[in-house]
């Protein structure tokens, strides 16, 4: 039945062979057209594909038949998001979030569009919202932090760069953010062992 077809093109997504759960979803469809699961995880593997067209459209689908789908939402803002088209991205996160006031990636999505949009305050303020919506993601301090980086508020910056580090994130680039902030603050000390842990991971 649809539902088995499903469940196995959903195994090979989480295995990494997208074009295999692709051909399930297209059995699953056939079989159950009316199933707004069955268009959006068949657009998330498309989206894996970079395919974001394809997924726009599947995402567009979920939503015709469950209006209120606020995944389908996000992964459509996302699809835009990565095509460049952020007044659109922007329209649909803004929808995810009405659907869902405590969808903390759908708020840190926002601030990245903002970001894009070059609106930095509204980009910071989203990103505060969405640190302050699940405050173990490290992530969103790092967004907070790079905002107030490129706006040459250095020591907020190193405020937030610090609690991205103390939540746990890993990328080495943080480092480099990090010194250089120190450097503008004059705290040369501190920004010496920021830049050596930077040159250390390279």
């Amino acid at each position: 039945n649809a539902s088995t077809i499903y469940s196995r093109g959903e195994t090979y997504y989480k295995e990494g062979k997208y074009q295999e759960a692709i051909n399930e979803y297209d059995k699953a469809i056939l079989m159950e057209p009316g199933n707004a699961e069955f268009y959006n995880s068949r657009g998330v593997t498309y989206y894996q594909l970079k395919k974001y067209y394809y997924a726009i459209s599947d995402f567009i689908n979920a939503i015709r038949l469950k209006s209120n789908h606020t995944l389908a939402y996000y992964n459509l803002a996302h699809s835009k998001y990565n095509l460049g088209d952020y007044d659109a991205a922007l329209e649909d996160i803004e929808t995810t979030i009405l659907y869902n006031p405590d969808y903390c990636s759908a708020l840190n999505l926002r601030g990245l569009i903002y970001n894009q949009k070059e609106d930095t305050e509204n980009a910071f303020s989203s990103f505060q919202e969405a640190s302050k919506c699940d405050p173990e993601v490290p992530l969103y301090f790092y967004n907070m932090a790079y905002i107030k980086y490129t706006d040459g508020d250095y020591e907020h910056a190193v405020s937030c760069f610090t609690k991205s580090l103390e939540k746990g994130y890993s990328s080495a680039d943080i480092f480099s953010y990090l010194g250089n902030s120190l450097d503008q603050l004059e705290e040369y000390n501190d920004a010496v062992e920021a830049h050596t842990k930077y040159i250390s991971a390279y």
